[in-house]
């Protein structure tokens, strides 16, 4: 149950999990993105694209190599500093899950 709350919340961000596009290519729709390919990238589609970052997140060795541990202890000091925890104190007073989704739309 823990496994799935987190990923229903951690989806809360990706809106093309409740949105398709009607297209006379797609009159039933292109699947949540999946059939909207991004020019110039190698099997890339928008919902693949937004999964990962908008291109911000790496493709990092598994097992996490020691240079993509350090990637990513970098990139979450940067957040950190231009995101500081006291900007999100409304954020942050929310307990229930159905809160916090509403709250990010």
């Amino acid at each position: 149950m823990l496994r799935n709350l987190i990923h229903f919340i951690g989806d809360a961000h990706q809106p093309l999990h409740v949105t398709n596009r009607y297209t006379e290519k797609y009159p039933n729709g292109d699947e949540f993105g999946e059939k909207f390919d991004i020019k110039g990238e190698d099997d890339d589609t928008l919902h693949k694209f937004w999964n990962h970052g908008l291109g911000h997140v790496d493709s990092y060795d598994r097992p996490l190599s020691k240079s993509s541990i350090n990637n990513i202890i970098e990139r979450a000091n940067k957040y950190m500093v231009d995101y500081p925890r006291m900007m999100f104190q409304n954020e942050l007073k929310l307990t229930n899950g159905f809160d916090i989704v509403k709250y990010a739309h």
